[in-house]
């Protein structure tokens, strides 16, 4: 009877060295398989980000344009409007002159 114990708990004692094995097997797997997640998640979210990054970097540049383009016009306006002040004065200026002249 005492044989038969022991042998029965060898049994079991080689079972769950089996078992241990296996399950150490296993969180090995999922270790490895965890981390290449994590990498592809990581990836992903680098290259999320870049081109995130593009996108905010490609609309600031359309803003930038679109104010340049307004300053442009706004500068264009202000320079026609100096010129015809410019000749106006200059009229009154000639005739000035030519009043003097004339006086």
């Amino acid at each position: 009877m005492v044989e038969e114990t022991v042998k029965v708990i060898r049994e079991i004692e080689g079972q769950a060295a089996e078992i241990i094995s296996k399950a150490e097997d296993a969180g090995k797997v999922l270790i490895s398989k965890a981390e290449e997640d994590a990498e592809t998640l990581r990836s992903k979210a680098l290259s999320d980000a870049d081109n995130s990054a593009g996108d905010l970097m490609k609309a600031a540049e359309a803003r930038g344009e679109k104010a340049r383009e307004i300053a442009e016009k706004q500068i264009d306006r202000e320079i026609k409007e100096l010129a015809e002040k410019a000749d106006s004065r200059k009229e009154r200026a000639v005739s000035a002159v030519i009043q003097d002249l004339i006086d």
